[in-house]
């Protein structure tokens, strides 16, 4: 099969995934399974993210914005607090390198405020 064989992007990912051959790669770079319960049995707590907004803004001054919606739920999936985390970051010019700086100082902001919050809620 080749690179034009696939016509999205989760079949070229699946197929990846289901070769022999390339069990290491993807265990070293960018395919990591998502956690289920029975990896890491019961927990007390879950902390559920949402992205509402994830783009660059290219008003008048281009802007990175960044808005997750966290949820904190006990082990029976009851809402312990909820809270709408928002960060932006203005850009000196719309580039790949000046766009990653910036999302990366946005979302370091977002994660350690999401961070204080959740210990502040349990």
């Amino acid at each position: 099969m080749t690179s034009s064989s696939f016509s999205t992007w989760e079949q070229a990912v699946n197929w990846l995934r289901s070769q022999p051959d390339q069990q290491e790669f993807i265990r070293a770079c960018y395919f990591d399974a998502p956690l289920r319960a029975a990896d890491v049995g019961q927990t007390d707590y879950q902390l559920l993210i949402d992205v509402r907004r994830f783009r660059i803004a290219a008003d008048s001054e281009p802007t990175v914005e960044i808005g997750l919606s966290a949820r904190l739920l006990d082990k029976n999936g009851k809402v312990v607090a909820s809270r709408l985390f928002e960060e932006s970051q203005k850009l000196d010019r719309i580039e790949p390198p000046a766009a990653v700086d910036a999302f990366n100082s946005a979302f370091d902001r977002i994660a350690k405020e999401m961070i204080g919050w959740t210990v502040q809620a349990l």
